[in-house]
């Protein structure tokens, strides 16, 4: 018998609840390999971004040491 403010959970009640959590991590189960294929390809995106960015950085710095070593190249010969 439950306590007057208990309350009473029947094995059904608890077999029923683990059988919906059964379906419920079957269906989570089946969305994993295409999140995984998803997060792989976010990566990948993520990878050539940063390349470009660090090629365009290494581009401006070059830029900038030549045009700063012309600069001063002009000016000593200049004035």
């Amino acid at each position: 018998m439950a306590e007057e403010n208990g309350v009473r959970i029947t094995q059904t009640v608890i077999y029923e609840t683990l059988m919906q959590l059964k379906t419920e991590v079957a269906i989570l189960n089946d969305k994993i390999p295409s999140e995984i294929e998803k997060t792989d390809r976010e990566i990948a995106d993520h990878e050539s971004r940063i390349r470009k960015l660090e090629r365009m950085i290494w581009i401006a710095s070059g830029a900038a040491a030549a045009g700063g070593s012309a600069i001063t190249s002009f000016i000593s010969n200049n004035f």
